[in-house]
């Protein structure tokens, strides 16, 4: 994401933020838990590209250039030509990044909260 955008990106999210100040008196749990799910379909902009690159601890964890991919593994093990098309049509990365966003989705806030609770 480029200088331009990042700045795009920001100023629309404030603005949201704004706005649902403006339209709320008061914030229940499921009106926040809303708000950050918007903020984040709004500020994050899915590229595996991008992830790679930003992905500090995850990348070392996940994403090793010298050792085979999650893709190229499952292209030498599926026989299937429905499941090969499937790995085929993904990115060099993308079981990785999907890996990640699912730990992510359940190790968020609210996921806790519902647990705890």
């Amino acid at each position: 994401m480029n200088e331009l955008s990042e700045n795009k990106m920001r100023v629309r999210v404030f603005y949201f933020l704004k706005e649902q100040r403006a339209a709320h008196e008061s914030f229940t749990a499921d009106i926040l838990h809303n708000i950050q799910l918007k903020v984040e379909e709004m500020s994050l902009d899915f590229h595996e590209k991008n992830i790679y690159e930003c992905g500090g601890d995850l990348r070392k964890l996940f994403f090793n250039k010298d050792e085979q991919s999650a893709r190229a593994y499952l292209l030498d093990k599926l026989k299937g030509k429905k499941d090969l098309g499937i790995v085929r049509s993904m990115g060099d990365f993308s079981l990785e990044t999907i890996a990640i966003w699912v730990l992510s989705s359940l190790f968020n806030v609210f996921s806790l909260e519902e647990k705890i609770h």
